[in-house]
């Protein structure tokens, strides 16, 4: 026998959807609660020294649109160091690590030893020139651990695109960063025969203007094709005579490469680094051969004859006979 449900007993299908949504929220019914997402504890850069370093980078030029970062783009290298420097955590952000640069590279142009300076974490309480954020309290200065200096190197290649990479860093007072050049050009009569002969080009200046290389070197091509005198140079160098720059096409970006950075607060810093455990030309050795060879270098070197080898001819064959024969005869 069947009776009739009590009036008002029935659920409309509005409250049994109500209900089910309120036990899935609580975990019961089918539904499975999902936990709620962890909070990621931000990182306390108070409780950090830190201290300025100078960096020396290279990268290829014609994947990027230039060294110094811009508003129009993201694609250029500053922009990816500085984000390889938020990400590992060195720097909280950008405007105060009192970043700046020695030379200047235009879009599609490369450099072998580029260097900035700025600053950043540090893990060694001890070191010199290692100082605290006037915010931290006495108490974590006193109970910072000691600890080794953090490796920058790895740090930041292990987070940069394969074609920026940090060769070397420099740990010290880095008060100012600038390149030292004194301007001066001439015309050469020295002829070649050989089309594999390759022609060094010097240039020194105070600074360069936007293209100014790429400039200098199509004036240059045009005298050594014979299609201008030599005298064109000291003629667009004299403002009475050349007031106005005639038009005339940019060299090719790719081929340049900015081969060096110096200056002599850097060379005496980085000379320096002979009486530290870990010199800073052992870094920028190591740092070139891990770019060039795209391996980090072993601790211990493993000679040829001593390694694994690959299988041979006659293994391969076998191996695959015996694939043919497996699939020719499942089960």
């Amino acid at each position: 026998m069947v009776f009739p449900a009590k009036p008002g007993s029935q659920k409309r299908p509005h409250e049994e959807s109500e209900l089910h949504e309120e036990a899935t929220k609580n975990g019961d019914g089918n539904g499975a609660s999902e936990p709620p997402p962890k909070r990621k504890r931000p990182f306390n850069f108070d409780a950090h020294p830190r201290r300025k370093i100078a960096l020396q980078f290279l990268y290829h030029g014609w994947e990027y649109e230039g060294l110094v970062q811009q508003s129009t783009t993201e694609n250029t290298v500053e922009r990816h160091l500085m984000d390889a420097l938020l990400k590992t955590k060195l720097i909280s952000n950008e405007k105060d690590c009192d970043f700046s640069r020695c030379g200047r590279t235009d879009r599609g142009v490369s450099a072998f030893k580029q260097v900035a300076a700025l600053v950043v974490r540090s893990a060694d309480p001890l070191g010199k020139f290692v100082f605290w954020p006037e915010s931290t309290d006495q108490s974590v200065i006193d109970n910072y651990p000691k600890k080794d200096e953090l490796s920058y190197l790895k740090m930041l290649n292990g987070v940069l695109p394969k074609n920026i990479s940090v060769i070397a860093s420099c740990v010290g007072q880095v008060r100012y960063l600038s390149g030292h050049m004194i301007f001066g050009i001439s015309a050469s009569s020295t002829t070649t025969s050989s089309r594999n002969d390759l022609v060094e080009l010097t240039i020194k200046g105070s600074g360069f203007l936007w293209h100014m290389i790429r400039y200098i070197v199509t004036v240059l091509h045009e005298i050594g094709l014979g299609n201008e005198e030599p005298e064109l140079v000291s003629d667009l160098l004299n403002v009475e005579k050349t007031p106005c720059r005639p038009h005339y096409t940019l060299s090719a970006a790719t081929p340049l490469c900015l081969y060096d950075c110096r200056s002599r607060i850097i060379e005496n810093m980085l000379n320096g680094l002979v009486e530290t455990p870990i010199g800073s030309q052992v870094d920028l050795d190591r740092g070139l051969l891990e770019f060039t060879q795209n391996h980090p270098i072993p601790a211990r070197y493993i000679k040829f004859a001593d390694r694994r080898t690959c299988d041979s001819l006659e293994q391969k064959k076998e191996k695959l006979e015996k694939k043919k024969m497996a699939a020719n005869n499942p089960g």
